[in-house]
Parts: structure tokens; sequence; C-alpha cells
């Protein structure tokens, strides 16, 4: 399954008009109040928002997201408790006249500053004054690079090359804004350590991702893309307790754990088999592979954790992990890996943000099944979806096709199923979840069942009924849902992903009154 890329800038219809801080925070110390006001010179009574979406990091609020409104002069204002010097992107956009620009600003706990943008809407022509506003005059580097003409290459030298030469460019413009503006010394720390890992990052990231459009050419070619990683990465530090305020860092750690992660797996499976086992869990192939297949993303991850970094750097990868297997769900061992974290870390500030979460997580696993949760008889023998389609014969049915190793699968069952089941308490529609590529791990599924409260007939699909399933209604990924109608044709839902319950509700609707 294709992994995506932590996003900076969200970019959502409605309001048309949009502003955003987003802000890059680090360990959290004494937050004080930072301001920024200031007015757009030809709008008014617009809609914004300010974005802060890795203020999650500095261990104090979950709460990223702020809507403010330009008064009827065009005026705003927003405070924000900061605890260390941050890079923000000032970022406008409009979806109506398609203009943005991003706009780099650097705050310090305690600055007042006051931003002026005039009717061209160019970064360059932006006016900031107030405490440090030498820290904020405009600097043209963008957060993000655009790579995608390189996407589908086969050799690594064209985006090397691409990724070196806005790497170069960056430094020079860094080093010129320095030397105009005599910049605060946080600010020079912060940026300079920035862009020393812009490179790696951004060919890491776009390695990775970059492999999915050409398995078979990529494993050719894998020696030549791992000496570029390689070159690029002996010139930065895996672990860097001062990078921590930095997002190409906070990224690398992100792509690091992630992408590891992916390609142990691979390694798992493949001809270095006995050095992965050796070196991961110490022990035989055979050994290994029991414990490996009984856990191949928490414990996994907290391995690759304490490989690679220390100190301030594995809090925050921690932190990074936690926060993401709880989003989607991917519960096994949390309880446990949480502790060693508290061991490590007793006076962490993330503790307090995680340990809710993780006693609701052990409050669940106590859950067992119930007699709401139906396991088809023989189930597992059915090659066909004839067989399926003949056990609900004159029934609607909801078919969730998922797997308990599928993020995203997990996170829809928790986020929806309990409201569509309610919605529907009353009516003639019955529920199905046929759990694809777990038939190696029934007890692993029938825990997830029992945890998640998936009311319902459930079947541990073998691998033949599962590509027939998909074949047939055309499924294309996990999770894939299928309305079967009473008289035993069935189509797919039209609701999406992420899935957008009130198309399904009404789908399953018009599928009742046939």
């Amino acid at each position: 399954m294709k992994k995506t890329k932590l996003v900076t800038l969200q970019f959502i219809e409605k309001p048309s008009i949009l502003f955003f801080l987003i802000l890059l925070s680090s360990i959290s110390t004494l937050a004080q109040k930072t301001i920024i006001r200031g007015k757009f010179e030809n709008m008014k009574d617009e809609a914004l928002r300010i974005v802060l979406p890795n203020q999650y990091w500095d261990g104090k609020s979950n709460n990223n997201e702020f809507n403010i409104q330009l008064d009827q002069t065009g005026n705003f204002y927003q405070e924000l408790n900061l605890s260390n010097p941050q890079i923000i992107y000032f970022h406008y956009y409009n979806t109506v006249s398609n203009t943005s620009f991003i706009y780099n600003l650097f705050v310090s706990p305690g600055d007042d500053l006051s931003i002026i943008v005039d009717a061209s809407l160019k970064p360059e022509n932006i006016k900031v004054n107030g405490k440090h506003k030498e820290n904020n005059q405009f600097l043209d580097i963008l957060p993000y690079l655009d790579l995608e003409k390189f996407k589908g290459d086969t050799l690594p030298h064209r985006v090397y090359k691409e990724i070196e030469r806005i790497n170069l460019n960056s430094k020079s413009m860094l080093d010129k804004y320095i030397k105009v503006n005599k910049p605060s010394k946080d600010f020079i720390k912060t940026w300079q350590i920035n862009l020393e890992y812009l490179a790696p990052e951004a060919f890491y990231f776009f390695e990775q991702n970059n492999k999915y459009s050409n398995r078979k050419a990529y494993a050719r070619n894998l020696d030549k893309w791992k000496q570029l990683r390689n070159e690029l990465f002996s010139k930065i530090k895996i672990s860097n307790d001062e990078a921590l305020n930095t997002e190409f860092y906070q990224r690398f750690v992100y792509d690091i754990l992630s992408r590891t992660k992916e390609e142990l797996w691979e390694e798992a499976s493949g001809k270095n088999q006995e050095h992965f086992y050796k070196e991961w869990y110490n022990t035989s192939i055979e050994e290994g592979n029991k414990l490996f297949r009984d856990d191949m993303t928490n414990i996994l991850t907290e391995k690759i954790i304490q490989k690679y970094y220390t100190g301030k750097s594995a809090e925050f990868a921690y932190a990074v992990f936690l926060k993401g297997s709880i989003e989607e769900e991917n519960n096994k061992n949390l309880p446990k890996i949480f502790e060693n974290f508290k061991k490590q870390y007793p006076n962490s500030s993330y503790i307090s943000q995680f340990e809710p979460k993780i006693n609701k997580i052990i409050e669940n696993n106590n859950k067992t099944l119930t007699d709401k949760m139906i396991f088809v008889e023989k189930g597992e023998q059915f090659n066909t979806f004839e067989e399926v389609i003949k056990q609900f014969k004159g029934k609607t049915i909801l078919i969730d096709m998922w797997g308990t190793w599928c993020g995203p699968c997990r996170k829809q069952i928790a986020e929806h199923s309990k409201a569509i089941h309610e919605y529907f308490k009353d009516k003639e529609i019955q529920f199905l979840y046929i759990a694809n590529f777990d038939s190696h791990n029934p007890e692993n599924w029938k825990k997830i069942i029992s945890f998640q409260s998936i009311e319902g007939s459930h079947i541990l699909a073998n691998e033949t009924l599962t590509k027939d399933i998909m074949s047939k209604s055309k499924g294309t990924g996990y999770p894939t849902y299928i309305i079967l109608k009473k008289d035993g044709s069935y189509e797919l839902s039209k609701a999406g992903y992420p899935l957008e319950r009130e198309v399904l509700i009404k789908q399953l609707e018009a599928a009742i009154s046939m």
C-alpha cells in the first residue's frame, strides 16, 4: 500500500479565502504569548484560518487550527503561545481566483509582529514591522520541493541534481538575507540547520514514493539510489537534538521511521532474511519470523527508534510514532511501548497527551466477542463472490472489504461503523466485514473485532475469495465498500475515501427501497 507524506499545507474548498500560519514546534519549555497582527489592504469580511500542524509537538495541545476573521477594514489578529523560536509559513490561498503565496516568518516567544499585505498579493511586497522585524523580511525559500516532473524516473541522477540545485540556491538566498537584514542568532542557527536536512529529506522522500511507480526498474537500480542516498545521509546526523524545531528535520524523522520499516519488511521476505533476523531480533529465521509476524509495525518501529535515535530526538521520534499509530488505530502493543517510553522519559510533556488515549486502548483490549459478532460458518472455505452472496439472499448488505493490517481500514471502522449501524438500526440492512490477507493471523483478527466492537457478520477470506470479489466488484484498494442488493446484484460505494458518510447512507437507503 502506497504511503503518503505528512502534509503541511492544507487546501480546503470552503471558505474560499484561506490564510495559514504554519508553525514548526519543538520540545516545550515555558510558553509565552506571541502576537501576529496585520491587514490585507484589498480584502475585508473574509473567513480566515491559522493552521499550526506541528503545534502538537510542543507537548501542550492537540489544537492546531484557529479560525479568524478579517474585520471590515481587512485587519486580522491572532495570539500564539510559543515556547521556542519557530519558522512559520504565512500562507494565503484563494480557491476562486487561484491566487496563492507563501511567506516565511521566524517568530520568537514574546514577539509582536505587524504584517501589511498590499493589493498585489505578492510576498515580496509584504511589509513586516515590530519586535524582531529583522527576522521576518522576505526570504524566498519554499517549504516544499516540486519534483513531480521526475516521477517515474528509473535512475536517481536527474532528481538528485535538481535537489542539489535547489539546496544551493536556498543556501545562497539565506546567506544574502543574513548579510542584508542582520537577523538574530536563533534565526541563523535554525535556518542553517533546516537547510542541512533539505536535500537528504527531499531525496529520500522522493525515492521512497517513486519506487511505487516503477518497482522492477527501482529494484534493478537500487544500488544507484542507495549510493546517492547514503552520500546525502553522511553529511547530516540522523539523531540531532538541535534540529528539532526545523521542518525538514521533523519530516526526516517521520521518513526514517516509516520508510525504514517498509524496507525492512522487504528484507524480511528476501534474500537477506538471516541477516535481518539476526540484526533486528537477535535470533534465528524461524524464531524471528514468529516475533516479526506477531507485530510487523509497532514493535519494529520501536526497534528503529532505539537503533537510530537518542536524547530529545528519540523522545520526539516516539511522539511521531505514537501519534501516527493512534491515529491509524494501530494499537497492538502500544500500552507496552508507552510504558517503555515513560520509563525512559518520566518527565516528558508528551505523557499527559498520550496517556488518556493509551488508557482507552487498554480499556478496549479488555473487550470480548459478543453474540452480535457473527462468524459465517465455513466462510474461510469460500472461493467465489457467489458463495458469499448465497449466504445473504434476499437481503440488503453493506460489505466492508478490510484488513487488520490496513491503517485506513481500521480508521474508517473506528470513525464511521458505529454511526452507520445506529442510523440503520431499525431498517432492513445487515453488515458484512470480509477480512483480507489475514488468514495467517485469525487470533489478531478476532481481537480487533472485539476491540473495535464490530457488530455484524464476519468472514476471514482466503486469497482466492479476495481476488474474486475485488475482480468482480472492480474494487481497487482497501477499504472497499460494496452494496449487495436483495436481488443479488451489487455495486461499489460512491462514498470514496476518506468515506463521505452521507453519500454512503443515501446509496444504502436507495438499495433498501428497491
